[in-house]
């Protein structure tokens, strides 16, 4: 009897092992998706040439795309995280030929997946960019 439970109790934890190295690793890079407010296409532009407002500028502008991304993050490096999702937003918007990218919405989500949700409006300065962009 003790040979069988000691057999049972075995086969137990190689099982629970066997799950925890085949269980797939939750993925913390950002994703997101640009969607076009218009036909109108424009050259790519390098995401360090993109800046972030938190306020509308005072300038003319066209908005070029709404841009909706998140990035999950752990509570211990929730800043790298907002960084990362930060520098992801730029790349998007510099692909669609943003030059600046008005925040709408960007907030950590405390649910059961910790994440930042972050939604913009993706736009084009015809002239030099505003002096209102966030300081980073």
């Amino acid at each position: 009897m003790r040979v069988r439970s000691l057999v049972c109790a075995s086969i137990g934890v190689l099982a629970v092992l066997v799950l925890l190295v085949f269980t797939p690793r939750h993925s913390l890079n950002p994703k997101g998706i640009v969607l076009p407010a218009t036909e109108k296409t424009f050259p790519a532009v390098s995401p360090d040439l993109v800046k972030i407002y938190k306020d509308i500028p005072d300038q003319d502008y066209q908005v070029v795309a709404t841009i909706r991304a998140e990035q999950g993050f752990v509570p211990l490096k929730d800043k790298q995280s907002q960084e990362k999702l930060i520098d992801y937003v730029k790349t998007l918007a510099g692909s669609v030929g943003a030059n600046g990218v008005i925040i709408r919405w960007f907030v950590p989500d405390q649910g059961v997946q910790k994440a930042f949700t972050f939604v913009g409006q993706a736009v084009r300065f015809s002239n030099v960019q505003p002096d209102a962009a966030v300081k980073e």
